[in-house]
């Protein structure tokens, strides 16, 4: 059998397990509730590896790698800030979304959430949130079946259209039969790949090169400070950890699979599952950076781009089939962030717009055949995009992931911890989230320091300002509130701690912008702080 056999084997195998998972959820999408959000029975291990599948993405695979290669255990501050972000978030913020998910209408996507907690009669601030996440997602979607196609065509040695729609088009398939339940069974699958691939190739190519003393010892002799964790500043490595774990918080990808818990309870063993999986995925990431560069620069083989390390290595180092196998890593990054991007497009299009259009009160078969529709029509505008090479640079891309952080991070906080936020104090904050953002990158203000943390700081203090001058539901605000503290599972000493420490810090700046801003007498009792 010749490698070019074995390599399609591999990836056949690759693309039909994809499709198999994707389908094994077809059973839980006869109802809408069922299609976007599993009926909210996702399991605590399965939601954690889900959360790991969605936010995979290309960066872990090929940009935190490339990183590692060019500055060494520097670029291992942007995952301590996202496992700090997501422990942060399983612990106080997924218990919370899930049991207020309910009590806010049985809420199944964030935009109707916000607007049903919030009471927002107007309904801007449920369509502005959910044309926010279309947009944005989009530009996701359409980026990530690009350089998914563009790897795929790379590394299997077919024409970058075939590849792009290869891609495209088994993730279609797994989305469109398998919703909510089967992406996050994909998911699973993904997310083991990844990690699994990650860890083997860098410990392969540890062992290659005669073990860690020699691969530490070629590392530094390319790079004196690359196994320094402090040698681009101490300070700067905290600041840019701040801002990754200030921007896990307000990605609307990871912020449903809370809401699809089966139980505020399962977020613990959600919690356990991901931060486990990011720490194993995490290292291996930065060590097949750190092996790259030791294993290339003191080899005949040339490296022209530091994003391809796992490519290379797998086929240098393994068999041409379990290197295919490994390769599939990369492409199994891209695809789950690709699958759950195409999910929350379909979400927003017939949830929070078309629903909110037409007031629709039609059976929800009718429902799901919308999201169905809405998923094709997606994936068919993101690859003519990808095709077309009308994208944005990566780097903007990059700014739609900080966009969301700053835009949704503080509101989905200050619902959730502090019963004050009205409609147009989260409306206003979506607004100053993303014009802040854009700003801080556009004047140049400051680069050594990111623009998620003082963007973040300057919504957290529009929500709290317009949401003390405009007047709120009180009154049905403290009722769903208690309702919801009432559903929480009794936390442990530290969670206490934390959730006192968070309601106390929305209270005083509540406080101090009541100080300014005298509250309209009608708003009476919004400061109180959480009873649990």
């Amino acid at each position: 059998m010749s490698d070019e056999t074995t390599v399609w084997m591999a990836i056949a195998l690759f693309l039909i397990a994809v499709l198999a998972l994707g389908y094994s959820g077809v059973s839980s999408t006869r109802t809408l509730p069922g299609y976007q959000l599993a009926n909210r029975r996702l399991a605590g291990s399965v939601a954690g590896l889900s959360a790991g599948g969605s936010d995979a993405s290309w960066w872990l695979v090929l940009l935190l790698p490339a990183a590692a290669y060019a500055s060494g255990l520097q670029a291992a501050w942007i995952p301590i800030g996202l496992l700090l972000g997501a422990w942060f978030a399983w612990t106080y913020v997924a218990p919370r979304l899930r049991s207020y998910a309910p009590v806010a209408g049985e809420a199944i996507t964030l935009p109707t959430f916000i607007g049903r907690r919030t009471h927002d009669r107007s309904h801007l601030l449920r369509a502005v949130a959910a044309l926010l996440i279309l947009v944005l997602l989009t530009v996701y979607l359409a980026a990530g079946l690009q350089i998914g196609g563009a790897f795929f065509a790379a590394s299997f040695g077919t024409g970058d259209l075939l590849g792009l729609l290869a891609v495209a088009a088994v993730i279609t398939v797994a989305v469109l039969f398998g919703g909510f339940r089967g992406v996050a069974n994909l998911h699973v699958l993904l997310a083991l790949l990844v990690a699994g691939a990650l860890v083997l190739v860098g410990t392969r190519a540890v062992d290659e090169l005669g073990g860690w003393d020699t691969t530490t010892q070629l590392v530094t002799s390319v790079h004196p400070g690359a196994m320094s964790l402090a040698a681009g500043g101490v300070g700067a490595g905290l600041l840019t950890a701040l801002a990754w774990a200030l921007g896990y918080v307000g990605q609307p990808h990871l912020l449903v699979r809370m809401m699809a818990l089966r139980s505020p309870r399962a977020a613990r063993a959600a919690r356990r599952t991901v931060l486990l999986w990011m720490v194993v995925a995490f290292a291996g990431a930065v060590l097949v950076g750190l092996t790259t560069l030791a294993y290339f620069e003191q080899s005949w083989r040339p490296l022209n781009r530091p994003e391809d390390g796992v490519a290379r290595l797998a086929e240098l180092l393994f068999s041409p089939f379990f290197g295919a196998v490994l390769t599939t890593g990369v492409l199994a990054a891209i695809m789950g962030t690709v699958a759950s991007q195409l999910l929350l497009c379909s979400s927003a299009l017939v949830e929070d717009l078309y629903r909110l259009a037409t007031r629709s009160q039609v059976p929800h078969r009718r429902h799901v055949a919308l999201s169905r529709l809405a998923v094709l029509v997606v994936a068919a505008s993101a690859t003519w995009l990808a095709h077309r090479g009308l994208l944005p640079a990566l780097d903007l891309v990059t700014l739609a992931w900080a966009g969301f952080a700053v835009a949704f991070a503080p509101i989905v906080l200050l619902t959730l911890f502090w019963r004050g936020t009205t409609s147009w104090g989260a409306l206003a904050g979506l607004a100053s989230g993303v014009v802040s953002i854009l700003l801080w990158v556009r004047t140049g203000i400051d680069q050594a320091l990111h623009e998620l943390v003082p963007a973040f700081a300057l919504t957290l203090l529009i929500v709290v300002l317009v949401s003390r001058l405009t007047q709120g539901a009180g009154d049905q605000v403290a009722t769903e509130f208690a309702e919801m503290t009432d559903r929480l599972p009794r936390p442990g000493l530290l969670s206490r701690a934390g959730t006192r420490l968070a309601a106390r810090a929305a209270t005083t700046l509540s406080a101090a912008a009541a100080a300014a801003f005298p509250a309209p007498s009608t708003e009476a009792g919004a400061d109180h702080e959480p009873t649990r």
